[in-house]
C-alpha cells in the first residue's frame, strides 16, 4: 500500500503545476502524498472521510468535498487535469451506475488530461490466478487466516459490482467511444 502513491504518480504523470481529483478519496492515503506533487489537490468522499482527511493534515492546495459523487453538482467544480478513482467502482449498484459515474469524470477533465481507475476487482483474473501455483498457495494460507465464521461473514457481506475481463474491455470501449485514448 505504501507504493501506491508512486505508482500512481507515475501512471498519471502528475506534474508541479497539476490540478488533481481523486474521487473516494477516503481519509487520504492516496490524496495527501499527491498533494505534495500537485498545484491543487480535490477529494471527494462521504463526511466521515473528508472530516478525517482534513484532520489529518492542514495544506493550502487540498480542498475536500462532501458527497456522493454520482448526487453532487459538479457545475462549478472547473477542469482538472489528473483524476483519480481509485478502489471505488465495484461499489457502485450497477453498470447505469458505472456508466454514469465514468461519465461524469470524464466531464471534469481537461482535453489533455488524464483519468486513472485504479485496483478494479477482476473476478477473471481472480480465478486465473487461483488456479496457479501460487494462488492456491496464497488461498490456502487466506482460508487459515481467515478460519472464523464471523471474519467470513463481514468478507462476504460486502455487496459489490463484480468486474470479469468483458466487463473491463466493455469498460474501456465506453470510455474509447467518446474519443479518449485507453491503456490496461
Amino acid at each position: 500500500e505504501k507504493r501506491i502513491a508512486f505508482d500512481v504518480i507515475e501512471k498519471l504523470n502528475i506534474q508541479s503545476l497539476d490540478n488533481l481529483l481523486e474521487i473516494g478519496c477516503g481519509t487520504g492515503n492516496i490524496l495527501i502524498p499527491l498533494s505534495f506533487f500537485s498545484k491543487n489537490v480535490v477529494g471527494i468522499d462521504n463526511k466521515n472521510a473528508i472530516d478525517k482527511l482534513l484532520d489529518r493534515i492542514k495544506v493550502e492546495n487540498l480542498k475536500g468535498i462532501v458527497g456522493d459523487f454520482l448526487k453532487i453538482n459538479t457545475a462549478n467544480m472547473g477542469k482538472f487535469e489528473k483524476i483519480l478513482i481509485y478502489s471505488v467502482l465495484h461499489y457502485l449498484p450497477d453498470k447505469e451506475a458505472l456508466y454514469f459515474f465514468i461519465d461524469k469524470a470524464l466531464s471534469l477533465l481537461n482535453k489533455d488530461g488524464m483519468l486513472l481507475l485504479g485496483d478494479i476487482p477482476n473476478v477473471s483474473l481472480k480465478e486465473r490466478f487461483l488456479k496457479s501455483d501460487s494462488g492456491k498457495l496464497f488461498d490456502k494460507r487466506w482460508k487459515q487466516e481467515v478460519n472464523k465464521e464471523s471474519e467470513r461473514a463481514i468478507f462476504d457481506s460486502c455487496d459489490t459490482f463484480e468486474f470479469d475481463d468483458n466487463g473491463i474491455f466493455e469498460l474501456m470501449q465506453h470510455i474509447k467511444n467518446q474519443g479518449y485514448k485507453v491503456y490496461l
